[in-house]
């Protein structure tokens, strides 16, 4: 029983190292800094909806939204900061318009992507700050998942690259929660241990 925070906490540096090294292996094949290609150009018409590059200057927050179109659909969702530096850094708080939160994600690399399950045709508002110390511009992606869409194409650069990464963007999320609650675990039954051995 005591071993277990130790397993729990393997369990989820394990998930989270295989989550990163699948991450950087598709990731490295992009080139990213000054002159990064557009992810959407790259991949063509695969988004039911793209911004335009939007401007936030340091410290400032643009609101930005996407209307599903049926229910119980996924929705891909992306944010590529053009012309990336290592000190961007981009907060995004995902609601919609009857105030239900569906989550807040922090990025700090050149491009994230995730998935979200709509269970009825909803109005999502993004919110999107900048957290970095210069002005970066951003382009949002959004791909419904539908019988044209490109989710079932299993040759197309959704299927391929940037559903592998939303997943494991996923997988990387829920292995540091584990890490966390393994490192917990541990604490405790080390602390337990302890007071039984001074009682004896």
């Amino acid at each position: 029983m005591i071993k277990r925070g130790p397993i729990i906490l393997t369990t989820g540096l394990i998930i989270t190292g295989i989550s990163l090294l699948i991450i950087m292996s598709i990731t490295s094949s992009i080139p990213t800094g000054p002159g990064t290609p557009s992810i959407p150009l790259m991949f063509g018409d695969i988004f039911d909806q793209i911004s335009n590059e939007i401007r936030i200057d340091a410290g400032d927050t643009i609101q930005t939204s996407y209307v599903t179109h049926s229910s119980d659909v996924l929705l891909l969702w992306g944010v590529q900061i053009m012309d990336y530096q290592p000190s961007d850094k981009v907060s995004i708080t995902i609601s919609n318009i009857f105030g239900d939160d569906y989550g807040t994600f922090t990025q700090s690399d050149f491009i994230m992507f995730e998935v979200l399950e709509i269970e009825q045709s909803d109005t999502l508002k993004f919110d999107i700050q900048n957290l970095g110390d210069q002005t970066m511009y951003i382009t949002v992606m959004f791909a419904e998942d539908s019988e044209d869409s490109a989710f079932f194409d299993a040759e197309s650069p959704l299927t391929t690259i940037l559903l592998p990464i939303a997943y494991a963007g996923i997988a990387l999320v829920v292995g540091v929660i584990v890490s966390m609650i393994g490192a917990i675990i541990t604490l405790i039954d080390w602390k337990n241990k302890r007071n039984v051995s001074e009682v004896y």
